[in-house]
């Protein structure tokens, strides 16, 4: 009812602003599709959205807050 999935569009912006967002296109409907998003801060949250793009359109947006921690586990200097 919805079409046929033909990609995604996954944008990310961090949480408390500093940047502008960026925005991806994903191809194809794959379920172990991935994505390198570069240039993450460690320990900086990030909202990443996910939207399905189909024949019909756009689907409902899915959010999600993640944070990058560092490498070796401790502080930054």
């Amino acid at each position: 009812p919805n079409g046929d999935i033909l990609g995604y569009e996954v944008t990310c912006e961090q949480l408390h602003g500093g940047g502008k967002p960026r925005s991806y296109q994903v191809s194809g409907d794959n379920a172990e599709t991935s994505l390198i998003v570069p240039n993450l801060i460690e320990n900086v949250p990030y909202k990443f959205k996910v939207q399905a793009r189909t024949t019909q359109g756009f689907g409902p947006e899915r959010e999600g807050i993640i944070t990058i921690e560092s490498q070796d586990g401790g502080a930054l200097s």
